[in-house]
Parts: structure tokens; C-alpha cells; sequence
């Protein structure tokens, strides 16, 4: 799954790189992307966190009460981890973004 994921998110930056023209707006519209990426990302772990059901779930047995909270916390974890590196991404092609703009801008008022 994770694979076909990667290969659909190649596609889609190759889409968005051979239908702009210009270097500006492609770095925007990743941009724009891998923000709303993050955001989507992180809503459902904030609202499992928050809603703070993970602890009251009612399981029998006190082994399996652990196994069960830490597999759902590691998760998380992991889609903390996945947030963080997206946003990063989202913040790099946000300083390519300006980086190329301003090179247009200049370029085009010369």
C-alpha cells in the first residue's frame, strides 16, 4: 500500500511539474499540497488523542489492555513522525516557492 501511495504521490508532482510553466507555481502548488497533506494527517490522531477514548477502552484482560494502548500509541507516534516530515517538505518548497517568485518578478520587470 505503501508503495502505491509513493507511486501515485510521484505521478501527481509529475502532473504538477510538466503542466506549469513556470518554476514558481509548481513550488506553490506542492506547497499548497503538502499542507493540506499534514493537516489531513494529523486530524485523526488529535482527535483520537484528544477525545482520550484510547484509555477507556473496556478489555478484559490487563496484557491485552497493554498491548492494545501501546500498538494505538505507537501509531500515533507514527503519524506524528509522518506530519512532521510532510510539513517539513511543505516548508521547503514554501522557501523554493519565494526563492523562484522573486526570481520571476525581478527577471520579468528588467
Amino acid at each position: 500500500m505503501i508503495i502505491g501511495l509513493s507511486i501515485a504521490a510521484l505521478i501527481i508532482v509529475a502532473i504538477i511539474f510538466l503542466t506549469n510553466k513556470y518554476r514558481h507555481r509548481r513550488f506553490r502548488y506542492l506547497c499548497y499540497g503538502l499542507i493540506g497533506a499534514g493537516i489531513t494527517t494529523a486530524v485523526i490522531p488529535c482527535f483520537v488523542l484528544l477525545s482520550g477514548k484510547i484509555p477507556q477502552i473496556n478489555i478484559n484482560t490487563r496484557s491485552l489492555y497493554n498491548l492494545f494502548v501501546s500498538y494505538f500509541n505507537g501509531l500515533f507516534a507514527s503519524f506524528w513522525i509522518y506530519v512532521v516530515i510532510i510539513l517539513v517538505l511543505a516548508i521547503l518548497t514554501l522557501f523554493l516557492y519565494m526563492k523562484y517568485y522573486k526570481r520571476a518578478v525581478s527577471e520579468h520587470s528588467n
